[in-house]
């Protein structure tokens, strides 16, 4: 008998699995009606025809892409993109960087029109957001786009200036639907960091497409809302600087330390530990109207709305660098002779330095009063005394936060972009009338009780300004001016307001147009105020510690 080869053999054994695996599979063909495998073979597919269509290079991502990963917004869509990375704040993507050239040299355009500017405070200052051409995508629910397209070479076609790569965003169109789609989505997002506001938040999102007229006709809405409250501690130092013997911050600090074995002294320009608390609102709206009468014409009307808010409270304590002639004590130095702890003169809070007791604050000044009590009783407890009263907030009237004109949930701040937002100390009587007239209302008459404003911010925000000029109750105006509409109200609070800030506008003027006037007053009020301060400063001297060179 001849023998077989080691391969022989295997050969063999392979195809006897081979022939029981075929065997098994026939046995069970029956008991599987279909099964359908897309995964994102689909979206591939989608993405090589967008290549193999165009002219140049180019990447794009569907909506499938989208829908199969957990993307929070549509820069952590794009990042699977060759060539394309993200930049990230507060844990979501934001802005692109494509082939090494960051978001300032990319063109993003919707449905091939030019985006405008939408930067993010953790990118742009307010004064420079308007000079950059960097987009924000997390203003922009992955939820309401179709597909986008990454062009990285140029075209006749496309608007100039993306050096990087040009971003064209496409949102869903009702005739690619063919017939009428309802998609809804209903989420939450948990967020372990939030530790204000609830750390479950809600996300929803829904889209209504139909075709009528024998499908030359589509129409389309679709809408977004996502809220996100989160926070973010965080601890940084500014650099640190070298005093040396025979400088002026070197004998601030040896004049409560024994220097004589310090050859210098480290010290931080600022050593912070930060906590910032946002809240995060995104909605997205569209509307889209699409007719095509035949395959050669098609016609697009469409509207896209965005509102991105985001609030921050930021609550920030540290150890800041000393400055040349401000007297220090209760230094503590490491073996390296760097300052770990020290006392300055110099930066009391002006309300412990008169010791007072009561303090009219408006509503959103009541956190600063909070932080000076914190610091009264942490000062009282530390030398055991009962020096610092607590002051205690007085919140008076009935505008103890006025809201900008423009938007009734926001403060009214010089700080605004619109200068409709707000009334300045400056404005003159016709300023002060124009920016009433345009400030933001609804189209409902005011209602019959104060209840009735409860969900109407900027009503309520009006309203209020009339209590507090006229000096009477919210519930006085509502029972003068109930049923009335916002024509007749806001001509008389227009009145109003020009007569009793009028003077004081007028008056600004006249002060800043006489700077001599102004420092005397400065002036006049500092004596005041170091006369006041002044004992209260020893005290508090006396009580650490200090010798007054002038007693010794």
């Amino acid at each position: 008998m001849k023998e077989k080869s080691p391969l022989a053999l295997a050969i063999a054994l392979s195809t006897i699995s081979l022939t029981s695996t075929a065997f098994a599979q026939e046995e069970s063909i029956d008991d599987l009606e279909e099964v359908v495998v897309t995964a994102i073979r689909r979206s591939l597919t989608n993405a090589m025809d967008v290549k193999r269509d165009e002219d140049g290079v180019v990447d794009a991502i569907s909506a499938e892409d989208i829908g199969k990963f957990p993307d929070a917004n549509l820069a952590e869509s794009l990042q699977r993109i060759t060539g394309v990375s993200i930049d990230r704040a507060s844990g979501e993507g934001n802005q692109i960087t494509v082939r090494g050239l960051g978001p300032n040299f990319n063109m993003v355009t919707l449905n091939g029109r030019q985006m405008p500017t939408a930067s993010s405070p953790e990118q742009e200052s307010i004064s420079s957001a308007t000079q950059s051409r960097a987009f924000n995508f997390s203003q922009i629910a992955s939820e309401s786009v179709s597909s986008v397209n990454v062009y990285k070479t140029a075209r006749p076609n496309l608007t100039p200036g993306g050096m990087g790569a040009t971003v064209d965003i496409k949102t869903a169109r009702p005739l690619d639907f063919k017939d009428t789609k309802i998609i809804t989505n209903i989420s939450a997002m948990h967020d372990s960091s939030a530790e204000k506001g609830d750390d479950l938040t809600p996300e929803f999102s829904g889209l209504f497409s139909t075709v009528i007229a024998d499908g030359k006709l589509g129409l389309l809405a679709n809408y977004s809302y996502s809220k996100r409250q989160f926070s973010e501690p965080s601890a940084h130092t500014d650099g640190w600087l070298r005093d040396d013997p025979g400088s002026a911050s070197y004998d601030d600090w040896c004049e409560s330390y024994d220097c004589a074995n310090v050859p210098y002294v480290y010290r931080s320009v600022s050593n912070i530990g930060e906590i910032q608390h946002n809240e995060r609102e995104r909605t997205n709206a569209q509307f889209v109207a699409q007719f095509a009468p035949n395959d050669r014409v098609e016609m697009t009307l469409d509207y896209v709305y965005s509102d991105f808010e985001n609030k921050q409270d930021r609550y920030m304590t540290g150890l800041f660098g000393v400055v040349d002639g401000n007297t220090v004590s209760n230094v503590e130095l490491d073996e390296n002779y760097s300052v770990l702890h020290a006392t300055r003169e110099g930066h009391n809070a002006d309300i412990l330095a008169y010791k007072a007791t009561h303090v009219p604050v408006g509503e959103d000044q009541k956190q600063h009063l909070e932080l000076t009590r914190d610091i009264a009783q942490s000062f009282n407890s530390t030398y055991g005394v009962d020096f610092f009263p607590l002051p205690e907030p007085q919140i008076f009237g009935s505008a103890t936060r006025v809201m900008s004109l423009r938007d009734g949930t926001k403060k009214m701040s010089k700080s605004d972009e619109s200068d409709y937002s707000r009334i300045n100390m400056t404005d003159g009587a016709d300023e002060i009338a124009q920016k009433i007239r345009k400030a933001r209302t609804d189209p409902h008459p005011l209602p019959e009780s104060a209840d009735g404003l409860a969900q109407r911010p900027e009503a309520l925000n009006l309203v209020s300004i009339y209590a507090a000029l006229e000096d009477i109750e919210i519930d006085q105006v509502i029972q003068e001016y109930q049923g009335q509409g916002f024509s007749t109200f806001k001509k008389a609070l227009a009145d109003l307001a020009v007569v009793r800030l009028g003077p004081v506008g007028n008056e600004m003027k006249r002060l800043t147009a006489e700077s001599g006037e102004i420092d005397k007053v400065l002036a006049d009020g500092a004596e005041r105020a170091t006369q006041l301060s002044r004992p209260i400063v020893a005290e508090v001297r006396e009580i650490m510690g200090f010798l007054d060179p002038k007693k010794s």
